[in-house]
Parts: structure tokens; sequence; C-alpha cells
């Protein structure tokens, strides 16, 4: 799939070309759209975004956003999430990638990306693996010291989300932050959030892996190490379900011999 390169972003009215860019990226329902708001993020028609309550994406396309924090004028970039009920994570990768690359085309770059994880989850899946497995090779390794890691959805004194959060910073994230990614607490107020974003708006920009490959090196999206993976794993998926197709195959035919023999012996 190639991915084409439209000229230059469409940028709101109230940005400017010195505004630090920030994108927000997570799985569905980890807040992201909260965080803008909390932030006071506005689209250019001074809309506020639209913020879910449960695991349905309110995030169909990559949403800009300003806003002020602490007097500097900041952009946000509001993702579509991964695990989406209505796009795929191909569809939500190529979104992001396309406008990261429009960014970059306009002579521009992030400052940084936030990357929000739910710690009220149960357990960190195979899902939650892969989304980060897929964040990572967005970014790229040179660029995870522009991420914050933020966990979300905390509960008072609740001790298995402690727990988790200790798993995720000794075993899920700990690569990362030996490349310089930083983990955050996200406890839901203003405050919370103008830390974590505070040490992103003065940082240089950076070239994330996804826009070298796709504009620096002209490759097409399925080239890519993102684009790679995901053809991977349709590939294994097609072929589980080709098994498994095999397998209910070969168990009606068992049933229908069955019966064939049965009614023979009548």
């Amino acid at each position: 799939m190639a991915v084409l390169l439209l000229p230059g972003p469409t940028l709101p009215t109230t940005s400017s070309p010195t505004d630090p860019i920030i994108a927000v990226v997570g799985a569905t329902g980890a807040g992201k759209s909260s965080f803008i708001e909390m932030l006071g993020g506005r689209d250019a028609s001074g809309n506020k975004p639209g913020v879910g309550h449960n695991l349905e994406s309110c995030t169909r396309n990559v949403t800009w956003y300003h806003a002020s924090v602490d007097a500097q004028s900041v952009q946000l970039l509001d993702t579509p999430g991964f695990d989406d009920t209505t796009l795929s994570d191909s569809e939500v990768l190529e979104a992001i990638s396309l406008e990261l690359a429009r960014i970059y085309k306009g002579s521009r770059s992030l400052n940084g990306l936030i990357y929000l994880y739910d710690v009220s989850r149960p357990r960190f899946g195979g899902q939650s693996s892969k989304n980060l497995m897929l964040f990572q090779q967005l970014v790229g390794d040179e660029s995870l010291k522009n991420v914050v890691l933020v966990t979300t959805h905390w509960k008072q004194s609740d001790a298995q989300q402690l727990e988790r959060q200790d798993e995720l910073k000794t075993k899920y994230w700990k690569r990362m932050t030996l490349y310089g990614a930083r983990i955050e607490k996200h406890d839901g107020s203003k405050k919370s959030a103008v830390r974590i974003i505070q040490p992103l708006i003065s940082m240089s920009p950076t070239v994330v892996k996804i826009v070298d490959e796709l504009v620096d090196q002209g490759l097409q999206w399925e080239d890519t190490a993102v684009g790679r993976s995901m053809s991977e794993a349709i590939a294994q998926l097609q072929k589980k379900m080709k098994e498994e197709l095999a397998a209910v195959t070969s168990y009606l035919q068992e049933i229908e011999e069955k019966r064939a023999t049965e009614a023979h012996q009548e």
C-alpha cells in the first residue's frame, strides 16, 4: 500500500510557524482527547475535543488543537486510537503517518509525543504489547528522548495499579527509558497535564522514524518498519483463518460421512 504525501499541512488559523507541536497517541479510551481538553485545547473553530467515556473512539482523523501552556502557544495533535472500533490499526497508523509527513514537508517537525496508557486495564496483554511495538516502530529509537509515557485513569489507593505501573517501568517500558523516554503519572488534573507537557515544549524538534522513511528515504508504506509489521500481522491472521476454516471444513465433512454411513447401515 503506497502512502501518497500531499503538499504541506493545513494548520489551524491560530497556528504560528514557531509553535511547538506535540502529538498525543495511545489506545482508544486511554484519555487522549480528555488530556488535550484539560490543557484548554481548541480546534480552528474554537471547539473542544470530543471526549468519550467508553471504548468507542471519538477521534476518526488526526485533529489539530491550539492551547496555551504557561503563556506558551502550543499545537496539539489528537490522533485516532489503536484498538479503534471503526478503523483498523493499519488505517490508524497511516492517518498518523500521513499527518506527520505533511508537517515535515511543511518544514516543521514534532517537538514531542505523549503516549497514554490506561493503567486501570486488568493486565498488559497481547494487544497492548502490539500497540507499544507499533508505536516504537513509528517513532524510532533516536526520537524516544522526545517521548513521555503516561499512565491514566488512576483510582485512589489502588495497589494493583501501582504494581502495574511498576511492571511497566521495569519490563514493558524499560527499553524506551534507556533511550531517553520519560514516565509520568497523570492524575486527571490540569496541573498534572501541564507538568507532563512542559518539558516537551522546550525540546528541539525531532524527525520520527516513519517520517524519515516515507519522506527522506522515499520508501513505500509497506517497506517501512511499521508497514512490514502490519503486513506480517495480516499474513499471520490470514494463515490462522485459513487453518481454522480447514479445520471446520474437515469437521463438517466427518459429520457428513458419519451420517452417510449410518444411513447406509439402516
